[in-house]
């Protein structure tokens, strides 16, 4: 029986990629589905600031004379597949860290498993903002937390655009329920309880009904601000019952966990302009400061076809992170000297953003920006 020529194409081309990984002398791990829909956009994202800062790196020397890779694998967004890829990853000696895993649910397992200790391997800058995956042992977060997002639109809706009935919207498991509580004692904090706190389900049999039960009860209520926490489809699809029922002149609130990107894809420009998305990575599109500006300037010379986003930058400082704990990490880095130096870091100025981490603390960036559509589909400060 012959083998098909698109399989054997295949074959090579993975093969080459893989020969192109292995041939570095340090390789960062990066676990996370490149062709999921929940996750594809983040993971090139990632992937793409990982190698931009990591190609700088090998041009001008390397890391005490070694070039370090990415090495990239497809998880599907399936969390048991997220933990026996990064088991693979751990058999290669020259994989001394991982990070930019997508998805909380196979971090939170991660973390409640102790897998990163198992396999001492250090994690740099996860894609997730929940302080309990964050805070588990070999972890070291650069994003800001949810719990630091709700508090900046909760005190944005209040303060600044002087909303009176303020809801929160919440999947109903994981991290929702508590975040949705942080908000409301937020919200009694500044003088304005809130008006509603409403959880959907996310089972996919349960998802739709509960999301349209929702919306129902919102239009009863008549908010004039929300709040969401709602990943993916479900965010997507409440944005725009909303929009399309208690028109434009609502005001949409949204945490990171949902991509504006996908939002504006999705949906008609008129209903997504001027919902305002909590940003926990910093800025990426124009040059704030040395941190941004070094971006921008290794995206235009090594991904020069690519555009900035939110998820780049975050894998940028990811490596720049990485990177600097190798290098404090001696002549003959290994995972557990990786660790050590991160663990040993202390405050890092990445160009004007900073982290800090300790062996009794380990704090990312620490600041939130909101951020809002704008009538071209761009997210505007």
């Amino acid at each position: 029986m012959r083998t098909p020529l698109r399989f054997i194409v295949s074959l090579m081309l993975a093969a080459l990629a893989s020969h192109v990984v292995h041939a570095q002398d340090l390789v960062f791990g990066h676990v996370a589905s490149k062709t999921h829909q929940n996750s594809a956009a983040l993971a090139k994202g990632l992937e793409t600031g990982y190698d931009i800062y990591f190609q700088h790196v090998n041009a001008t020397g390397g890391i005490r004379g070694k070039t370090i890779g990415v090495q990239n694998l497809d998880d599907q967004f399936n969390a048991d597949k997220t933990i026996a890829l990064t088991r693979q990853l751990a058999q290669n000696p020259k994989v001394v860290a991982v990070g930019g895993y997508v998805g909380a649910g196979a971090l939170a397992r991660i973390a409640k498993e102790g897998v990163l200790t198992e396999l001492r391997l250090p994690m740099v800058a996860p894609l997730a903002g929940d302080k309990s995956i964050v805070s588990a042992p070999n972890f070291y977060p650069f994003r800001t937390g949810f719990e630091d997002e709700m508090v900046a639109m909760v005190g944005h809706a209040i303060q600044n655009y002087l909303r009176k009935r303020v809801a929160v919207v919440y999947l109903n498991a994981s991290f929702g329920p508590f975040l949705a509580g942080r908000a409301e004692e937020e919200a009694k904090r500044l003088g304005t309880p809130l008006l509603a706190r409403l959880g959907y389900e996310i089972a996919p049999d349960k998802m739709d009904e509960s999301i349209r039960a929702t919306v129902a009860k919102l239009v009863a209520d008549k908010p004039d601000a929300v709040i969401l926490l709602a990943p993916g489809k479900a965010g997507i699809a409440l944005i725009g019952q909303l929009r399309r029922q208690l028109g434009a002149g609502l005001t949409i609130y949204s945490v990171s966990v949902l991509q504006a990107s996908d939002v504006v894809k999705a949906l008609p420009s008129d209903l997504t302009r001027g919902v305002i998305f909590a940003q926990s990575v910093p800025y990426p599109f124009t040059s704030s400061n040395r941190f941004v500006q070094e971006y921008l300037q290794l995206m235009k010379k090594h991904a020069p076809n690519e555009s900035p986003s939110f998820a780049g930058i975050e894998g940028f400082a990811g490596a720049k992170i990485v990177v600097e704990a190798i290098n404090r990490a001696g002549t003959n880095p290994t995972r557990d000297s990786v660790n050590n130096a991160l663990a040993n870091l202390g405050e890092y100025d990445l160009g004007g953003v900073f982290v800090n981490y300790s062996k009794t603390a380990r704090k990312g960036w620490g600041s939130t920006e909101l951020t809002i559509v704008t009538a071209s589909g761009t997210l505007a400060r």
